[in-house]
């Protein structure tokens, strides 16, 4: 079920909660690769089809970390991950353009994340403490052929002051309970065309930019969890809270061939965000191979009014899990897999109550679409994923 923040005790612990190292021995190398794959249904442009399904998804992840004790009381470690991503690709026709044109409408972002962690472990009272620093780049690319709402951009950019902290605390024999608290980050993103040039440049709106920027924001969360061993049988669960408030509204600022300042808006308005993990694990085979199941509920998140064709419908979703590992002493290899879905009927109309007719040959697309070019609009939207998950890891005692 994604639970972790209690009972994580390798390199993984870096993302999850970084005083998890805190349990390992002399050392611990840890690899993870996943595959996420499925579709989403959506009505991503006004001038489409009421709503189509995308491109089917194939999205290959990855965890890479190593940990090493450096003291008695004290581990260092350093993890690679990605920490959030959306994406998603449509193809249909502009139903209400003289020749319907055919037209790709696709978005990919994701955050990546590199973080050096540290941490104290005072095994006299079973407690842990932990700290990571978190360098993130994001990079987002927008793509949509049909003019005159064209664009082409891929911006990319960094940001140096993300930071993690948490702690566990096993308190009993069999209780196990933990914290942990992501701060907030804005990452600044841009891409440069030649202003001499058309190729190569950045284009929105049907203009091509000799630049543009804007700023993405990663919100907080704050997560705790609980895990209950009474071998061989284990329980887990994890609540957290993600301020996902703080997505509002974003600017992408432009500069065209000739000089001149602009700027693409896109609205969010997400509201704060829930989420609940359980998960449930049985020994077997002198204890060497975990049986596991979870389920993880979700809160809506996104806006009823700015729904997007890319991420999480505004609705709340569901996710279904079930893993099985070998635990060989030194190491150690797992398998899970996840199936999240959701999905909702969106039947308000577009922003401002501008509801398109097929009749109106007056209606222009760039008054409609003023206010968030980007959002999607009245359809069924739906979201269906599945995740397949391998990690192998080796300790040294």
């Amino acid at each position: 079920g994604g639970t972790a923040v209690a009972d994580v005790d390798d390199s993984s612990a870096i993302f999850h909660n970084p005083s998890g190292m805190g349990q390992i021995g002399k050392g611990n190398l840890l690899l993870n690769v996943s595959m996420l794959t499925g579709d989403l249904r959506a009505t991503p442009y006004l001038f489409g089809p009421q709503s189509i399904e995308s491109e089917r998804v194939v999205a290959p992840f990855f965890i890479v970390g190593g940990s090493g004790r450096v003291h008695e009381y004290v581990t260092l470690g350093l993890a690679v991950y990605p920490v959030a991503a959306a994406s998603g690709e449509y193809k249909y026709q502009e139903e209400l353009t003289p020749n319907q044109a055919d037209v790709t409408d696709k978005t990919s972002l994701i955050f990546m994340e590199a973080s050096p962690a540290i941490a104290v472990n005072i095994d006299k009272i079973g407690l842990r403490i932990g700290l990571g620093y978190r360098i993130t780049y994001a990079s987002l690319e927008r793509y949509r052929d049909s003019a005159p709402l064209d664009v082409g951009i891929h911006m990319t950019g960094f940001s140096f002051l993300g930071f993690r902290v948490g702690f566990q605390w096993r308190f009993t024999d069999y209780i196990t309970i933990g914290m942990n608290y992501r701060t907030k980050t804005k990452t600044k993103i841009d891409q440069s065309g030649d202003p001499n040039r058309t190729e190569g440049s950045p284009a929105g709106t049907g203009e091509l930019y000799a630049s543009a920027e804007t700023e993405l924001t990663l919100p907080a969360r704050i997560s705790g969890g609980m895990r209950f061993d009474w071998a061989p049988f284990a329980l887990m669960t994890d609540f957290e809270w993600g301020f996902n408030s703080q997505n509002d509204r974003i600017n992408t600022q432009t500069v065209d061939l000739d000089g001149n300042a602009g700027s693409i808006p896109n609205v969010f308005e997400w509201e704060d965000q829930w989420t609940l993990r359980t998960g449930a694990e049985y020994r077997v085979y002198k204890e060497k191979i975990p049986l596991r199941l979870g389920f993880i509920y979700d809160s809506k998140t996104t806006n009823f009014k700015y729904p997007s064709g890319f991420s999480t419908p505004p609705v709340h979703t569901y996710s279904v899990t079930a893993g099985i590992g070998y635990d060989h002493g030194p190491w150690e290899i797992n398998f899970a897999y996840a199936r999240r879905f959701g999905k909702v009927l969106i039947d308000e109309p577009p922003p401002d109550n501008q509801t398109p007719s097929p009749d109106d040959d007056s209606l222009s697309r760039n008054e409609l679409l003023t206010e968030c070019p980007a959002c999607g609009y009245a359809g069924d939207y739906r979201f269906r994923i599945n995740g397949f998950y391998v990690d192998f890891s080796w300790d040294w005692y």
